[in-house]
């Protein structure tokens, strides 16, 4: 009895969120277009997360960083991190690049109807919008999430150089970050309706269009990006911290892996992304930076469906994707596309758009695209957040030695 209570409250975030999972998936299956009525309860869910991410990322970033004693480490921390989301990104895609040249996105002769293709932001405003915004009170919106982190960092660093002076502003950061994680916990406990109506909304909304192209695209996204996550994250897991660092991976991670399931949101899972690191072991002041930002700018998951997206569009319009030019320009844009949309859900639309607008692809192409968005949200969701932790375990190899996790954060 006190084994199950034990195990229960390990992975209670994984349980509560596995039941809505589970109804919301039979009921959204058998009721289809009919339980799209209980959309506004899961966005209701998904809001709650959304509400908390802003305090939770400028508290948490800011207190990390304030809290190094070394600030060469720190810059240290992003040569480490940027690189391995760069390597991974490529990875990802390479790997889906080479799965659809046997198993192609759109079968031969398979024609879609037009759609309304979005129009998206020229590369000036994308570049100054991504890092920057003009008015301070802006940075309070999940949909400024690069921007509130370049300030976080910044503000960490610069109570960092204060030093015991801002000893007094670091200690209540640290109290705000306790009070933060109860009312994680709080909000969690609504996960079981919660994301339960988001899944049966979501699987709802794909009504009668479930046809071979969308078969297609649900075995891509539902059993090869998590192939792939498994594969390269053990891998990493293990260059991590070898046998010990495997199982530490694969014995924590699943709360944040249902979550991201769940809520089809990096940013959303981040309060339970972590607890899982720092259940791993991963130290708070790279827990802290690593997972926040990874929530933004490394998706692999996202990679992925960006390389779904633009060979099914050159099979849709019957021309070649062969040339060793055209496998460069779509890993690059396979890593751009994860590094510019926001980890919320929708952010496949933004892919969409960027896809379109660089390869100037036709508007014929977007119910594919929209279809890729729809069916693959979840899995590369998953595949992006957990990724986020298996390189915050990497990072702590490379700063703190082999053995990381053994040391109190």
């Amino acid at each position: 009895m006190a084994a199950s209570k034990s195990l229960w409250k390990r992975y209670e975030i994984m349980w509560l969120v596995l039941i809505g999972i589970v109804w919301g998936t039979i009921v959204g299956l058998i009721f289809r277009e009919r339980a799209i009525v209980l959309k506004p309860i899961g966005l209701i869910f998904i809001n709650l997360l959304l509400t908390i991410v802003v305090p939770v990322v400028l508290i948490s970033i800011t207190r990390g960083i304030a809290s190094l004693a070394d600030l060469r480490k720190l810059g240290k921390l992003f040569v480490v991190m940027l690189l391995t989301f760069i390597l991974t990104g490529l990875v990802a895609g390479a790997y889906m690049l080479a799965i659809t040249s046997f198993i192609p996105v759109v079968p031969k002769g398979v024609t879609l109807g037009t759609g309304e293709a979005p129009s998206p932001p020229s590369w000036q405003d994308m570049i100054v919008n991504t890092f920057t915004v003009r008015e301070f009170y802006t940075l309070l919106s999940y949909k400024h999430m690069l921007p509130l982190i370049v300030f976080s960092i910044l503000f960490g660093i610069a109570l960092a150089m204060t030093g015991e002076k801002a000893a007094p502003i670091v200690d209540i950061l640290d109290r705000l970050n306790s009070v933060m994680l109860n009312l994680i916990k709080v909000i969690m406990y609504f996960a079981p309706i919660g994301a339960g109506c988001y899944f049966a909304y979501t699987l709802g909304s794909l009504g009668a269009r479930f046809v071979e192209v969308y078969g297609r695209i649900f075995l891509l996204s539902w059993v090869f990006s998590p192939l792939y996550w498994a594969i390269m994250y053990t891998f990493i897991a293990f260059l991590s911290a070898g046998m010990e660092g495997v199982c530490r991976w694969w014995k924590n991670i699943w709360p944040q892996a249902f979550t991201a399931l769940g809520t089809c949101s990096s940013v959303g899972t981040l309060p339970v992304a972590f607890s899982v690191a720092k259940n791993i072991g991963v130290p708070d002041y790279v827990a802290s930076v690593v997972l926040p930002v990874g929530a933004t700018v490394h998706m692999d998951g996202a990679a992925m469906g960006a390389i779904m997206r633009i060979t099914g569009a050159f099979a849709l319009l019957g021309t070649t994707f062969t040339g060793p030019i055209d496998i460069v320009k779509a890993l690059l844009i396979a890593v751009l596309s994860a590094a510019v949309i926001s980890g919320v859900p929708g952010g496949g639309l933004v892919v969409n758009a960027l896809v379109l607008s660089l390869y100037g692809f036709p508007v014929d192409v977007m119910p594919l695209f929209i279809a890729i968005a729809l069916i693959g949200d979840a899995p590369a969701t998953m595949v992006n957040s957990t990724g986020d932790t298996g390189v915050s375990m990497l990072v702590s190899r490379v700063l703190e030695g082999p053995d990381w996790y053994k040391k109190k954060a």
